[in-house]
């Protein structure tokens, strides 16, 4: 059984500015745990955190749940990726680590102090379901997702260049992309009921639709957009069952 995804955590450079543009974009319930750091709860895991710390740059990060996040992080190195950030520990929560693939996407690994998932009281609204990374080399990344995660990868039909993973804590799993060096990245996707009203609310709220509407996988259309910190995150509004 693969690792799973268990939080995704968005890096801004505005706390207040950030939070107001994802109530407003996503109906999200936010509460703010600790100066600079807000909890997100879209009903539905895996969890979301968005954080406004100096000392890092923006971005957004899945975190994967495992066991040991130092073991994690040295498996990473032993595949050929680089160590981003040592042990550090969220004080009777647990410690993170985070490692660079060989083509520079970001890996965080959480270990858990106690085990459990947090108790979401929210309605289901616009999580997050999906995540992509894009890679130069897809046999080579498939090859390390698979030794570092154990997740097993299977090619989409009828879509070069791309091998997915079912589950992996989300609705829809993990994707790798093949793309050119420039285009190497990660994007974490949210489920939306409307694809076209959430391009006017991104708009309306301070961000930009960075890609327009285009199919996804043959299972709906999808989104990529900026935050107001400049984060690119994606959306996806699925094929509605006729």
């Amino acid at each position: 059984m693969g690792v799973d995804v268990f939080q995704i955590e968005i890096r801004v450079s505005d706390l207040n500015v950030a939070m107001d543009f994802y109530r407003k974009t996503f109906a999200w319930g936010l509460y703010q745990v600790a100066p600079g750091y807000t909890l997100v709860d879209a009903g539905r895991m895996p969890v979301i955190g968005i954080m406004h710390d100096p000392r890092l740059p923006i971005g957004v990060a899945p975190l994967m749940l495992v066991n040991d996040c130092e073991a994690a992080a040295a498996r990473a190195k032993e595949l050929g990726g680089r160590v981003m950030y040592t042990r550090s520990e969220v004080a009777g929560s647990g410690a993170f680590t985070a490692a660079l693939d060989p083509w520079g996407n970001e890996v965080w690994f959480w270990q858990q102090f106690v085990e459990g998932h947090p108790r979401l009281k929210h309605e289901p609204v616009n999580p997050f379901i999906f995540v992509e990374i894009a890679t130069p080399n897809l046999e080579k990344a498939t090859q390390f997702y698979s030794d570092l995660m154990s997740w097993s990868f299977w090619n989409v039909p009828f879509t070069p260049n791309y091998a997915i993973v079912e589950g992996c804590g989300l609705k829809r799993g993990v994707g790798l992309y093949g793309a050119d060096a420039a285009g190497a990245g990660v994007v974490s996707y949210l489920e939306v009921a409307n694809l076209d009203e959430t391009c006017q609310k991104i708009e309306a709220n301070g961000g930009q639709v960075v890609v327009p509407p285009e199919p996804f996988l043959n299972e709906g259309k999808y989104i990529i957009f900026a935050d107001p910190a400049g984060n690119r995150l994606g959306a996806i509004e699925p094929t509605r069952p006729a």
